[in-house]
């Protein structure tokens, strides 16, 4: 990434992790248009698990379903660490809560407040790292 998508980056996990699931979509809208090979799937699946957890956030359960199904499968295919995150725990939150891996199209979001801070996601690099006052939960 160059440094101004860095930067961008950093943003679209400071909105994630804030709940504004749909600026972070927006910003990492950005990033992903000047991405290529794995960091353009990677950026295409955090976009997908944003704009599914906005939907949620709308009521839109069907729309939150199907896109979490996708951003799954592309964050799914890199590696379990990569952009700073540690994927394969966000797969299995992803998928814990999405119904827990159950047959295609069930989905148990119904009852889950994704404002306890149950998906958010951390750097794990450390020129990357959010301080605990800019999102008080981490995804690690």
């Amino acid at each position: 990434m160059t440094p101004g998508n860095v930067d961008r980056y950093q943003l679209g996990i400071r909105h994630f992790n804030a709940r504004e699931f749909y600026d972070a979509h927006e910003v990492w809208e950005d990033v992903w248009r000047e991405s290529h090979g794995m960091e353009k799937r990677f950026l295409q699946g955090l976009i997908q698990a944003a704009v599914a957890l906005h939907h949620h956030s709308t009521g839109n359960l069907v729309g939150a379903c199907s896109l979490m199904e996708r951003a799954r499968r592309n964050l799914a295919g890199c590696p379990e660490e990569f952009g700073g995150i540690r994927l394969a725990e966000l797969l299995e939150t992803l998928g814990d809560v999405a119904g827990g891996g159950g047959a295609r199209g069930e989905c148990a979001w119904s009852s889950v407040d994704f404002g306890s801070g149950i998906v958010e996601l951390r750097s794990t690099d450390s020129r990357w790292r959010l301080s605990p006052h800019e999102s008080p939960y981490f995804f690690w």
